[in-house]
């Protein structure tokens, strides 16, 4: 129901059961799986998703409106393949 549901609303699925909605994406193409633990897509995302530090709607800034107030150390994702 899940998966279903996600592809209907063509929005991806974050889970730590990547490997079940692998099975799935084998005959019905998912619109992306995220892994959280690992930060890592491993069925990618449809275009305009992505946790991308820069691309957040609504960031704070410092000087009122002046530069960004983006920390250094916030987490990226990498996309990688895998095969169920």
């Amino acid at each position: 129901m899940i998966a279903a549901t996600a592809i209907a609303h063509q929005m991806p699925i974050a889970t730590l059961n990547v490997r079940d909605f692998l099975l799935i994406d084998r005959y019905f193409p998912l619109p992306g799986i995220f892994d959280p633990l690992s930060m890592e897509w491993i069925v990618d995302p449809p275009s305009g998703w992505t946790f991308a530090p820069d691309l957040q709607p609504e960031v704070e800034t410092k000087d009122h409106g002046k530069t960004p107030n983006i920390e250094a150390g916030t987490p990226t994702c990498k996309i990688i393949r895998l095969r169920a």
